[in-house]
Formats: C-alpha cells, structure tokens, sequence
C-alpha cells in the first residue's frame, strides 16, 4: 500500500484576508492624515486616524504571529505588515514633527535672500 500525501499553501487565503486589509487600511490612514492643511486644531484628529490604524495593523501582525508555524526568520508576510507597521509609525512622527514648517523656516533664516522670499 502506498500513501501520497499532497499539501498546498493557498496564497489567496493571505492575499484576500491579511495583504489587501493591510494594505487598504495603510493607504487610507495616510490619506486621511495628509489630504488637507495639518494645523493646531485638527492635527490631534489626524494624529487619533493614524494610532488607530496602528493599533489595527499590530491587531493583525498578533494573530499572524500566533498562527503561523514558527521559524528562525520572519516570514515574508509578517515582514510585510512590519513594513506598515513602520510606514504608519513614520507618517505619525511626520504629523507630529510638521516638518514642511520645519523646513521653511530654516530655509528663510539661512538662504541670504531670505526677506525676499514669502514662505506662503
């Protein structure tokens, strides 16, 4: 008697229920948090979109991690939500660093023509 056993790993189960939610969920917290004017009073709207997109992301990178078969290195799906992970936690530190001010203001206090210039 011979036994064959045949395992496939169905990638349209990671696709459709972990690739495409994360994905999704990263591009419109960044669009949400950049789609307009950042100032003083919606800037802690824009910074509450982006935590919680956050904590969905790492919701997910959790129950990836606990289903997964463990091994020495990171699987690539998990890389790649670590990938959001980072994209999300630095579109955060750029709304709460402003750094288009930031730039402006350098760039008229240093450049010798600077009461020529209007940063509006």
């Amino acid at each position: 008697t011979t036994f064959r056993i045949v395992l496939e790993r169905s990638y349209g189960f990671f696709i459709t229920f972990v690739i495409f939610p994360t994905t999704l969920l990263t591009s419109i917290c960044i669009l949400a948090m950049f789609h307009e004017e950042i100032d003083e009073r919606n800037r802690l709207e824009k910074i509450g979109i982006g935590i919680a997109s956050l904590a969905a992301v790492t919701l997910i990178l959790a129950i990836i991690a606990n289903e997964i078969p463990r091994k020495m290195t990171m699987s690539v799906i998990a890389r790649f939500i670590f990938a959001n992970l980072c994209t999300l936690t630095l579109a955060i530190v750029v709304l709460l660093g402003n750094p288009v001010d930031l730039l402006v203001s350098l760039c008229t206090k240093s450049h010798p023509l600077s009461n020529k210039i209007n940063p509006t």
